[in-house]
Parts: C-alpha cells; structure tokens; sequence
C-alpha cells in the first residue's frame, strides 16, 4: 500500500487490510499496488540501520511512520549483488539502480514458489507474510541515567 495513500502517522488513517494472511485482500482496496517478479531481496524495515554496521535504508527514520520497502529484484549478476551486499555496510548500495525503495504503509509478500525466508534474522516457514503500521501504539519510558 503506498505510503501517500493514508494520512501521516499523527492522524487517525486506517489501512484496510485483512486480518491474516489466509484472507485475500478485498479486490475494493484499489490503493494496494501488486508486483509479481522474483526477488533476490525483500527487505521492508522502519529504521536505517539492521545492526551498527549495516545501513540498508539510510534515508529512514524511525518517525516517519513508513515501511521502506528496499527490493533487488532476480535479474541481477552475482557480482553486482556481492557489490550492493558490501555497500550495505556503508550505505553505498542505494546508488545501485537495481535497489529499489518504495515507501508503503502496509505490505503482505506472497511467495508464489517456496525459498528461504528470514523475518528479524530468524528463517521461518516459507509462505505469506504481511505488516501494517500502527501509529503512536507504543509508548517508551526509559530511566535518565545521573551525570
């Protein structure tokens, strides 16, 4: 679902989205967008860095209440993907014109075919997934250590 489909994350938006992954999404919905190709990366994320040393979205932030969706699509030699898999570590890789980001506020990835899945650096069940955001549903306290 495209990000400039649903109000910023300060208002009251809802996405319209199904409950689980076994309901389809209603064919009413005309603001989710489908893109059937294969994928050698599908990496939806909310921050700008994975770990200290990876910065696969660099221009995210974590308030602005958006997935990027960042997408390397199959059609790639294995030495342009080794060279965007180290630019991970710098940032570099979204110069590469086969990284894709689209911004979207939902997402659900369907796999057509069985392969390796990773969510959160666990390998899961190869088969749907989906994720909506949730606007302002966590509050976060945290002790303000003494100087």
């Amino acid at each position: 679902l495209p990000a400039e489909k649903v109000p910023k994350h300060k208002t009251q938006g809802v996405v319209l989205m199904p409950a689980t992954v076994q309901e389809a999404i209603p064919e009413t919905n005309k603001d989710w967008v489908t893109i059937e190709d294969d994928f050698l990366l599908f990496w939806p994320s909310m921050l700008s860095h994975a770990a200290s040393r990876t910065h696969h979205c660099p221009n995210s932030l974590i308030q602005d209440g958006i997935f990027k969706v960042f997408m390397v699509r199959g059609n790639v030699s294995r030495f342009t993907m080794a060279m965007i898999l180290l630019g991970l570590e710098t940032g570099t890789h979204v110069s590469y014109e086969q990284c894709e980001f689209i911004d979207a506020c939902a997402y659900r990835l369907d796999p057509i075919t069985p392969g390796l899945s990773v969510l959160d650096g666990e390998v899961i069940e190869s088969g749907p997934v989906q994720a909506k955001i949730l606007p302002a549903t966590l509050t976060v306290f945290c002790h303000k250590p003494s100087t």
